[in-house]
């Protein structure tokens, strides 16, 4: 997280944090959260099946 554009401003680059870095390689994030909608869940899906296929 610390290389997003929204953390920017904390000043730490690449190699501040390794451990978090290696692991974000490696992780699937998706959104969740109480008021997604039925038809952002497609769209959440219609996205992976997509980055699946390829």
């Amino acid at each position: 997280m610390h290389l997003t554009p929204a953390f920017e401003h904390l000043g730490y680059g690449a190699g501040s944090f390794p451990v978090a870095e290696q692991a974000a390689g490696r992780i699937l994030s998706l959104p969740l959260y109480p008021h997604i909608t039925a038809e952002q869940q497609q769209l959440v899906v219609e996205a992976l099946n997509r980055a699946l296929r390829r």
